[in-house]
């Protein structure tokens, strides 16, 4: 089949591509060099995407260039979509620690934006040859694109040799529209967004968003049935924020609900909940929020427990209150003299794990010595502040339940746990007004990132190296602010290791780090 400039046509039954299974590298093929790059450009939409799901794999893919997420050998090919470890690819000396870069390599990207889009993995954890082979399949119905001219938003697009055998396809990206594309290049560089290097243009896929469609409801799920509100509703692998994404409920519906349990909270369309319901014919779980109903559904019982829910209250544990100023600061103790470790910078709710008492403020015509304590921030905050009573209906710290007593050791991938954290000295850096930490903990030996002074779509994360910061893991909870000015990630083992924070600010890609701890 000839080379048809900017003609579109729809695959055949009976079209045969003989592609290798390729993991790609820039544009070569068994060579060890790495060829020059087109300079980058910013990540973002260059036309109007064809549709939502399109859109949604661009803004997934641009979200992971923002975050300074690394190529690297054989990366996002695991059983399911999303980062890897890499490893040498016998060859390029650049890939050589790739088995210590947490990253994509071109198709693995391409199949974890993709992913994200729809709700599931629709090209499978097979390399770049692979992607063509599921994307023009007879059943797929996508359109196959022979020419560089008029690619839409979300187009995956493909380079190689102009010709259909043997080892044709070597690389593969995301349009983004018009001439730029998405893209992880080769070993050793980040994530990235530049122009289309058209003389390498083999072909384009368009994916047919009516028949990508979701694995189907399993008609076995059993549960009482709700409603679901709102559009484009994310089901999680977990009750987290930031959950694999098992599926996406496109509008209201129905569904079945045969548990529910607490989880991240939550604060969207105006609510907070920490509830989380589990969808059994969907396989995933959705936060009560986007449930018709009460906070906690009460025909519906704890999972895990079986308990019944028929009389709780939707209140986060600890008690959910709520901060009526602005700018109040979260102290890393219960008086003035602690040093701010969170601002939350306007009225909303908050969790309270226990109050004590503590040093004497005043302030807004008030007097009170009564502080308590926002496991979510790790801080302090005078009940002045918080709208109740002078002395809140909460324990008291250092009684059985809401202790926030150090602790002496952590998990991996864990909530912070060290009631007296720090930030090290020369571990803070900005970013156009925001402020990225490493906070330590000494009692815990443990490190986390933080970010505040921020906006929404602002990322954080952390590196650890075990060599000195010469090779290091790469993005370790990696998280965005969802609402307000700050966040932090889970918390990782820094004993024996050193590590930094790193963060960005939302849709750009410039990228910061504090030095190594």
């Amino acid at each position: 089949m000839g080379f048809v400039s900017d003609v579109v046509r729809r695959t055949r039954h009976g079209l045969v591509l003989l592609l290798g299974l390729l993991l790609c590298t820039g544009f070569t093929v068994g060579v060890t060099a790495s060829p020059a790059r087109a300079a980058d450009v910013p990540c973002q939409l260059y036309a109007t995407a064809p549709n939502r799901l399109a859109d949604l794999a661009v803004k997934a893919a641009c979200a992971e260039v923002a975050a300074g997420t690394m190529y690297t050998w054989g990366g996002g090919h695991g059983a399911r979509p999303g980062k890897t470890y890499g490893y040498f690819d016998g060859q390029d000396e650049a890939s050589r620690h790739d088995d210590t870069v947490l990253g994509f390599d071109c198709s693995g990207f391409v199949r974890y934006a993709w992913s994200q889009a729809v709700g599931y993995d629709i090209v499978g954890s097979g390399a770049t040859g692979n992607e063509v082979k599921v994307l023009t399949s007879p059943t797929a119905h996508n359109t196959v694109i022979y020419g560089p001219g008029g690619l839409e938003p979300g187009d995956i697009v493909f380079f190689g040799d102009k010709h259909w055998y043997g080892d044709s396809i070597e690389h593969v990206a995301i349009s983004l529209g018009g001439d730029r594309i998405a893209e992880a290049a080769q070993s050793g560089t980040p994530l990235h967004a530049r122009v289309l290097n058209a003389d390498k243009f083999v072909m384009a896929i368009r994916i047919n968003p009516d028949t990508v469609g979701q694995p189907g409801p399993d008609p076995s799920a059993s549960g009482p049935v709700h409603s679901t509100w709102g559009t484009w509703i994310r089901l999680g692998e977990q009750p987290v924020h930031g959950a694999r994404v098992v599926a996406v409920l496109d509008g209201p519906t129905q569904v079945k609900v045969n548990c529910q349990q607490r989880g991240d909270s939550i604060t969207a369309e105006g609510t907070t909940n920490d509830w989380w319901s589990y969808l059994p014919e969907y396989r995933g779980w959705i936060t009560n929020i986007y449930l018709q109903g009460p906070a906690v559904l009460p025909d519906v019982p704890e999972c895990g427990t079986g308990r019944d829910l028929s009389g709780v209250s939707g209140t986060p544990s600890g008690g959910d209150f709520s901060v009526w100023a602005s700018d109040v600061n979260v102290r890393a103790g219960a008086s003035l003299d602690g040093s701010p470790v969170a601002t939350i910078a306007t009225p909303r709710s908050v969790r309270i794990s226990c109050q004590a008492h503590g040093g004497v403020v005043q302030a807004e015509g008030y007097v009170n010595d009564v502080w308590s304590y926002l496991p979510d921030y790790q801080g302090w905050v005078s009940n002045i502040y918080l709208q109740g009573p002078a002395v809140l209906p909460v324990p008291e710290c250092g009684s059985a339940s809401g202790t926030p007593a150090p602790a002496t050791t952590c998990t991996d991938g864990t909530d912070p746990t060290g009631s007296d954290a720090r930030t090290p000295a020369g571990r803070s850096v900005e970013i156009q007004g925001r402020l990225i930490e490493l906070r330590y903990s000494d009692s815990t030996e443990c490190g986390w990132g933080r970010i505040s002074r921020g906006g929404v779509g602002d990322h954080i994360w952390v590196d650890r190296s075990a060599d000195g910061g010469a090779h290091w893991e790469s993005q370790l909870g990696h998280t965005t602010i969802t609402d307000g000015q700050d966040v932090h990630t889970v918390q990782w083992r820094d004993s024996g290791v050193v590590m930094r924070a790193c963060g960005s600010v939302a849709g750009q890609p410039d990228v910061v780090c504090t030095t190594w701890f």
